[in-house]
């Protein structure tokens, strides 16, 4: 194998597929082949970001660059700062040191620094030579830059204090409604090339199998990956219960994946339930039948006895009556 570098384009049509190679030191590319793509149309679809086909990160680079360099030139000064010379003022030279001899004179440096002594005369002086850092006005500068990049870049600083604490839902969407509004635009734009894209593979599909979809049966959805209120925004749909039906307050709520399985959950549970209080019910009826079975036979027995009782009073009665006309002797009735 030769190791020239070959060279393939590709160029779409709304018909075709056109493939091209450039061998290495051509100036021309040759065509290879052709085929078809049945798109209908050329099967690129562009995802816009704006109207003005900008990136976000265009509108603030100059700030972000100034904040690099500020932040550099921060961790500068400090290596600088750890790095000063030393300055001596009016010293006639160190113990050991001669300016005619180089050895002798880094001797007696070596000496002033593992001694860290320093003799000076009587109008001398030393000092290390830094620059003079005004760390207010930087970090007054940086945390500027940093606000400009959030706010001409319409995306919140998370990291901001005003973020701390529990916030209301109506509070963070104040706070964030500039990304919002900045969303809904990158969204519309998203959702139309989409769009396009479906269209374009409905086409494809209907020619190869011969069917009839149509793209417009299909939507997506887009969830924001932003903080929320829970708590507030749960009590806040529980209060349309009765108002709008189950399967668009499970809808509205954001801990709801998947909302036929969660109404299939809750068909099967109310149908445990019917089963339970109809298990229950029956019960209840048994119990029923059996205290009504016990109060008509403590009924029936107390008629039986009662019979008896009269009875017997009345034997008691017609003895003495007999005794009473010297019918029979007296003796002890029982």
């Amino acid at each position: 194998m030769d190791n020239k570098l070959t060279e393939y384009a590709d160029v779409y049509t709304s018909e075709e597929i056109i493939h091209y190679s450039r061998p290495e030191g051509q100036t021309d590319f040759a065509e290879l082949e052709r085929e078809s793509h049945y798109f209908n149309e050329v099967p690129v679809v562009v995802y816009s970001n704006n109207e003005e086909m900008r990136s976000d990160f265009e509108q603030v680079m100059t700030l972000v660059d100034a904040y690099d360099k500020a932040q550099s030139d921060s961790a500068n000064d400090f290596e600088y700062f750890t790095d000063a010379y030393l300055v001596f003022s009016n010293c006639n030279g160190f113990d050991g040191a001669d300016d005619n001899d180089v050895e002798g004179t880094s001797k007696a440096y070596a000496n002033l620094r593992r001694n860290r002594l320093l003799f000076l005369g009587e109008n001398g002086s030393a000092h290390f030579l830094t620059k003079e850092i005004n760390d207010a006005a930087i970090e007054n500068y940086k945390n500027r830059l940093n606000s400009d990049v959030h706010k001409f870049g319409m995306v919140p600083d998370l990291s901001d204090k005003e973020f701390a604490g529990n916030l209301s839902g109506i509070a963070i969407k104040f706070k964030i409604l500039p990304l919002e509004q900045k969303v809904m635009i990158k969204e519309n734009k998203f959702r139309t090339a989409l769009a396009k894209r479906r269209e374009m593979i409905t086409t494809v599909l209907n020619i190869r199998k011969g069917s009839s979809y149509d793209y417009r049966d299909i939507s997506e959805e887009f969830t924001r990956n932003l903080p929320q209120n829970v708590k507030e925004d749960t009590e806040t749909i529980l209060m349309l219960d009765g108002v709008i039906s189950k399967r668009t307050l499970l809808e509205l709520l954001p801990q709801i994946a998947d909302v036929d399985q969660e109404l299939k959950r809750l068909e099967e549970e109310q149908a445990a339930d019917d089963l339970l209080g109809q298990y229950d019910q029956f019960l209840l009826n048994h119990l029923e039948e059996s205290d009504d079975k016990t109060r008509d036979n403590t009924k029936a027995k107390t008629v039986e006895d009662e019979i008896k009782e009269d009875k017997t009073q009345k034997e008691r009665h017609s003895k003495r009556k007999d005794i009473a006309k010297g019918k029979k002797p007296y003796s002890k009735m029982a």
